[in-house]
């Protein structure tokens, strides 16, 4: 059931996934069963999958989060809203077509984060990049918080440039590769924050701060 819509990157086409797609023509929640093409809410071994034919917007409306393995979009031209809840994603997120609305809700990405096309509204939310080894691609987009919360010698490789509207918090891990425009302050707190290449650009119209109380930080500006 694997899905290649083309413009895909950073998954393995060629493994069986279970994809669940979204199959709603209409403003509907993510918690009704007949919303799915599995016929059954999307579980933690899943990958989402929003396409063309089924534009409805997408309300998340489970208080505790939801947990899926990949979330990905193609050809959608409606609108995910998390409604303030959080998304784990333990694979890889690629959100190429319709509208991300992420409100105050966190979005954790253990895998590859590809933003290179659809729209993100950032809201007050906050990107956490977990687990070992993985790529963002920010694309022209805007965001709230980014958070790298990584094992202690694993890295998030950039490719171009995320502008941040508030704080970028290294907790654990490397950030390599591509640029930071920050306009809020550069947080680095916790023993395993390895610091990385990337360069952190403080462009903001008030006064900006690096809080260092552990580990090491990217390369400033």
């Amino acid at each position: 059931n694997s899905i290649n819509s083309g413009n895909n990157t950073g998954f393995d086409l060629t493994t069986e996934l279970s994809v669940n797609k979204w199959i709603s023509d209409v403003e509907s929640n993510w918690n009704t069963a007949s919303n799915w093409s599995e016929g059954t809410v999307p579980s933690t071994d899943d990958t989402v999958y929003f396409g063309q034919g089924h534009d409805g917007k997408c309300n998340l409306d489970v208080a505790d989060g939801v947990t899926v393995t990949n979330f990905m979009s193609s050809d959608y031209t409606g609108t995910f809203d998390t409604q303030n809840y959080d998304l784990t994603v333990t694979g890889n997120y690629q959100w190429t077509s319709g509208t991300y609305s992420a409100g105050s809700a966190t979005l954790a990405i253990s895998g590859n984060g590809d933003f290179t096309a659809g729209a993100f509204t950032a809201g007050t939310s906050k990107i956490s990049f977990r687990g070992v080894n993985s790529t963002f691609t920010p694309g022209s987009l805007t965001y709230y918080d980014i958070a790298v919360n990584k094992s202690s010698w694993a890295a998030l490789t950039i490719s171009g440039t995320a502008t941040i509207t508030h704080n970028l918090i290294q907790t654990g891990g490397h950030i390599n590769g591509g640029t930071f425009n920050l306009k809020g302050d550069l947080v680095v707190d916790g023993s395993g924050a390895g610091g990385g290449s990337t360069q952190v650009v403080f462009n903001g119209n008030t006064d900006q701060t690096i809080d260092w109380t552990a580990g090491w930080a990217p390369v400033v500006e």
